[in-house]
């Protein structure tokens, strides 16, 4: 008895899933216990079940509104992201707006040639527009948008029917220089005065020549580390170059680096190197019959 019962209930809940399994799909309706596609005009939810009644498809298609119950197609040039219940009021459909650079051809909107632009917000269920003004680096030639020649430039808007426009010669910045009619980037090591202009022959930027005291690092002319000294001279558009040590001459120490003069009573041979760590003077030693008088050695 209680094993029936198990398959009774199996029996119940395989039942329940087909029934579900078995439901109407989007854009579906139930005419005549089957499932059957909604008109193209209409929509409708999935899940109504074809063991039941009839159902309706009970809302209308994107780009469709409600008119007295019925879906119609929006009108040229507007659109409709909702799926409006038909059963309920009367609805309507949004113009179409074109994006910047778009202009209305026959109530879509269309992309502007190249060189040619147009501001945002045309509408599309209106009349056709035209895009008017040229692009960046474009001027007007007869009522036309030409690209500016190498070397030139000009803002964009100009407008097409405003009479001929030229384009302004562009001037590289400083540091640049001309290469094909195109302002580019002194290399590391190298200078140019600004004013090149970009329309005429290619241009070269000049070496740089490092100072005295200073060295070539990555290009760039770079103070001696303490202690070392170089001549002026080095190009930095070159390899790197080095300092060379500051040797102290006679008589003189290191001290932070620098040759400092030894005090008085003391002395010191020459040859310290001040890139290095400090040094010391040595104490003068009088000889056999010499007394010291003011830091220095006398004879009686």
């Amino acid at each position: 008895m209680r094993s029936l019962k198990l398959i009774l209930l199996l029996i119940a809940l395989l039942h329940g899933q087909e029934v579900y399994a078995n439901s109407c799909l989007e854009d579906e309706r139930v005419v005549s216990n089957k499932c059957q596609i909604c008109p193209e005009t209409m929509a409708n939810e999935a899940g109504n079940d074809p063991t039941g009644p009839d159902t309706v498809c009970s809302k209308c298609a994107f780009d469709y509104y409600v008119a007295s119950n019925e879906c119609k197609h929006c009108p040229p040039g507007t659109k409709n992201n909702v799926q409006d219940n038909r059963l309920g009021g009367n609805t309507t459909c949004a113009y179409i707006l074109c994006k910047a650079n778009e202009y209305v051809a026959s109530h879509v909107c269309e992309p502007c040639p190249p060189g040619i632009n147009n501001a945002a917000n045309d509408d599309a269920s209106g009349d056709n527009t035209e895009c008017g003004e040229c692009a960046e680096n474009y001027h007007v030639s007869s009522d036309k948008c030409l690209e500016c020649p190498r070397g030139f430039t000009n803002v964009a808007g100009d407008n097409i029917l405003g009479g001929n426009t030229t384009c302004d010669a562009v001037l590289c910045s400083a540091n640049e220089y001309v290469s094909s009619n195109e302002c580019k980037t002194c290399r590391g090591g190298t200078t140019n005065a600004a004013g090149d202009g970009a329309s005429d022959s290619d241009t070269a930027c000049d070496p740089t020549s490092c100072p005295v005291n200073k060295h070539v690092v990555s290009n760039v002319c770079t103070p001696c580390p303490p202690g070392t000294k170089n001549l002026a001279g080095d190009d930095a558009s070159g390899s790197d170059t080095a300092c060379d040590a500051t040797l102290c001459v006679v008589n003189e120490y290191v001290s932070s680096n620098e040759c400092k003069t030894c005090p008085d009573g003391k002395t010191n041979v020459a040859g310290d190197d001040a890139s290095g760590s400090d040094t010391a003077c040595d104490a003068t030693l009088c000889v056999v019959n010499e007394y010291v008088s003011s830091n220095e050695c006398k004879t009686w």
